[in-house]
């Protein structure tokens, strides 16, 4: 593929990654498939700025590796519905009911989150367990 243009005008897929925020892992998944244009020199992956910036403009963003924990989403949900089941939480956190149980055992065991006999979720610690321990 010839675009006309010396070497200096292409960025290397970490440059590009850089120029666009996003992991040179995204940039090479795009040009092994064909998605941005690009030219390989000596075994490696160079693209026009333009061509990264057009791509990174339409493509979608994948939700942050370093975004909320979700047993964290689960407590806000916790806090403002008041209480919860485990169904419940899958529903409003669109997953499977299994790992709802696993957040939810995680906030109790931060003391973020306490059950009751009847299987509904509260949140804070259970004031009850520690009066009895007194």
């Amino acid at each position: 593929m010839s675009f006309g243009l010396d070497d200096s005008d292409l960025l290397t897929t970490r440059q590009a990654a850089e120029l666009v925020g996003r992991q040179p892992d995204s940039v090479k998944r795009a040009l092994n498939h064909g998605v941005i244009p690009g030219r390989r020199i000596d075994g490696f992956w160079h693209v026009r700025r333009e061509d990264v910036l057009a791509w990174d403009a339409r493509a979608c963003r994948q939700p942050s590796r370093t975004s909320k924990r979700a047993y964290d989403r689960a407590a806000e949900l916790l806090g403002e519905y008041g209480s919860v089941t485990p169904d419940e939480l899958a529903q409003l956190l669109m997953i499977h009911v299994g790992n709802a149980r696993k957040h939810l055992a995680i906030l109790g065991n931060q003391a973020r989150a306490h059950r009751h006999d009847d299987g509904e979720w509260f949140p804070g610690p259970d004031c009850q367990q520690e009066e009895a321990a007194i």
